[in-house]
This record gives structure tokens, C-alpha cells and sequence, in this order.
């Protein structure tokens, strides 16, 4: 099923503005009552269509040659987290799985939240964990360590949960930016690059604290 809606707003500017991070965060929290009512029984799990965090990241290991040293110095850390993130994702919420500055519309006096093509069964926090890590993809006026720490569903988990996710994707990106690009996806490995760059600076901070 399509539905087509015309929405009076524009999804959030990159980078992202601190405001702009509450609405959404705010919004995600106030939909959580209302996924949570839908039986997900039947939903596809999010894990089985996400490869950047289960497996995709494990190509890294023999592309190090071919990246940025700093990837190779800090990969056994950072493959050490990846290997929780499949665990973490797993859960039977129904989850929007695609949270990005442009899956969001804001209106004068709404957060609408678009793209559901992806949704899945997954563990309830990860919209949350998702915007986090868009924070690092599309900017960092506000970054993705200082939204962990503001968001009420993220600041009571243990920031090592978020390294796990940060670092799979990461590392799916740095991957994916060695390789021929698929013939549907010609820009994929030129878009892949940057994605993972941006991952740096949260990466470096987020090891040096949980190690």
C-alpha cells in the first residue's frame, strides 16, 4: 500500500540542530505507545535484512590495506564491539528501522516521521540508537555522544551498546568503499566514504572512554 500525503514542513537542515534532535527524539518516544499496541508476531525481524550489523562489517579485516590507517590501528577495538551489535538489535518491538534526517518531516506543529518501507521486529530503543548515529552520518553540531547522553531512552543504557552499533556500521561503510560499486547503486562506495569518516570522531571518543 502507497500513501501519498502533502506535508506544510522539510525535513531537518544537516546538520542536525539540537532542537530539532528533541523533536524527533520526542516524537519516536510519544509513537512507542502506539507501536508497542501492534502485534509485530509477523513482522520480519530487523536483523535479517541488516548486514552492516551482523556480518557485512567482517569484510573489513582483509580491505585493511586498502583504507585509512586509522581504521586498521583501532580494528581489532572496534571489531571487538561489532560482535554484539546483532544481539543488541534482536527484540520484538515493532521499530520505524530507518531513522534519518530524511525519513522526518517537520511541519509548523507536527514531527512526521516517513519512510515506513523498512519497519521491523527489533528491540524498542533502536529508533533512538538510530538517530544517534545520524547525528555522526549527516553532521555534528550536535553529536552523537552528546544525544546518547540527552535522550531519555539512550542515557540509561550503557554507552558500550551504542560503540556496538557505531562500529558495525562503520565498518560495513569503510568496507563497502573498497569495492566495485553494484550496477543499481553506482555511487554507493563514493557515498560509503564520507559516511564512514564522520564516524570518526565518535568512534575515537566513545573507545577511549568504554575502551
Amino acid at each position: 500500500m502507497l500513501l501519498i500525503g502533502d506535508l506544510p514542513g522539510s525535513p531537518p537542515p544537516a546538520p542536525w540542530r539540537h532542537a530539532d534532535l528533541v523533536r524527533v527524539s520526542d516524537a519516536l518516544a510519544e509513537a512507542r505507545s502506539v507501536l508497542d499496541a501492534v502485534d509485530a508476531g509477523d513482522v520480519a525481524a530487523a536483523v535479517e535484512s541488516s548486514p552492516i550489523f551482523l556480518t557485512r562489517w567482517r569484510a573489513l579485516a582483509d580491505q585493511l590495506h586498502l583504507v585509512d590507517p586509522w581504521w586498521a590501528a583501532h580494528h581489532d577495538a572496534l571489531a571487538h564491539h561489532a560482535e554484539r551489535a546483532a544481539g543488541l538489535i534482536d527484540g520484538d518491538a515493532l521499530v520505524h528501522w530507518n531513522i534519518r534526517a530524511d525519513n522526518v518531516v517537520l511541519t509548523p506543529d507536527r514531527t512526521v516521521l516517513v519512510d515506513w518501507g523498512q519497519a521491523g521486529r527489533g528491540a524498542a530503543w533502536m529508533d533512538h540508537a538510530m538517530l544517534a548515529l545520524d547525528c555522526s552520518m549527516s553532521g555534528r553540531e550536535t553529536s552523537t555522544a552528546e544525544l546518547a547522553n540527552a535522550d531519555p531512552i539512550l542515557r540509561d543504557r550503557d554507552s558500550a551498546d551504542l560503540l556496538a552499533l557505531a562500529a558495525a556500521a562503520a565498518m560495513s561503510f569503510v568496507s563497502r568503499s573498497t569495492e566495485p560499486a553494484p550496477q543499481s547503486l553506482p555511487t554507493l562506495p563514493a557515498t560509503s566514504a564520507p559516511w564512514a569518516d564522520a564516524f570518526r570522531p565518535y568512534l575515537a571518543e566513545a573507545l577511549a572512554e568504554v575502551g
